[in-house]
């Protein structure tokens, strides 16, 4: 069977429909990328410390509640304590550190860390 070329091109005003879908997802397709851009940006960019814990083997604390500003906690080691981060703080994990014990991130508050460190228990 014989198909002719013409029979594979599209009217005018399929065309032009088509086009129009086109150019409507591509439109679509670059908003949400903007969005996902933010989005990403922020979770790899962590804000400047304004109180940082340095750790090295077994550190203990006995509290810190934060309600502003941002915490970072790096070095190498375990983390045993009660954490509290409350809505418009931050806490930047860095290292290869493990936490133990109390550890709360309210709604509002934003927790930064790498693959080798976090909540472990």
């Amino acid at each position: 069977m014989k198909i002719s070329k013409i029979a594979l091109l599209p009217k005018t005003n399929n065309l032009s429909a088509l086009l129009n879908s086109m150019f409507s997802f591509f439109k679509k397709s670059f908003f949400i990328y903007g969005l996902l851009l933010c989005f990403v940006s922020k979770a790899q960019t962590p804000p400047a410390c304004t109180q940082t814990i340095t750790i090295s083997g077994w550190t203990s604390i006995s509290s810190v509640d934060l309600s502003s500003g941002t915490l970072c906690i790096n070095g190498t080691g375990t983390l045993h304590g009660s954490i509290t981060i409350r809505s418009g703080a931050n806490l930047v994990v860095c290292g290869s550190i493990a936490i133990h014990g109390s550890v709360n991130v309210n709604s509002g508050a934003d927790y930064y860390h790498n693959s080798t460190s976090g909540f472990t228990s």
